[in-house]
C-alpha cells in the first residue's frame, strides 16, 4: 500500500500521515473487516467508507475533498 501518494493527492489533512515516513505509514493494521485503517505508531485512524466518498476530514463532512 504506497499511502504516501495516496495521501498526497486525496489531501489528507493528517499532518502525521503526510509527514510519516513510508516505514512508519507502512506499520498499519486494518479493522472491522477491512473497512478502517489504524496506525497505532502514529495515532491515527481512517474510515475506508469515507475515503471512497472523498471524505478525508470528519470536520469537513459539507466541503469537498
Amino acid at each position: 500500500m504506497e499511502l504516501k501518494n495516496v495521501a498526497e493527492n486525496i489531501g489528507f489533512t493528517a499532518k502525521e500521515l503526510k509527514d510519516a515516513k513510508k516505514e512508519m505509514l507502512d506499520d498499519y493494521e486494518l479493522s472491522g473487516n477491512g473497512i478502517g485503517i489504524h496506525w497505532d505508531n502514529l495515532d491515527e485512524d481512517l474510515y475506508v467508507p469515507n475515503l471512497l466518498l472523498g471524505i478525508t476530514d470528519i470536520n469537513r463532512l459539507n466541503k469537498p475533498a
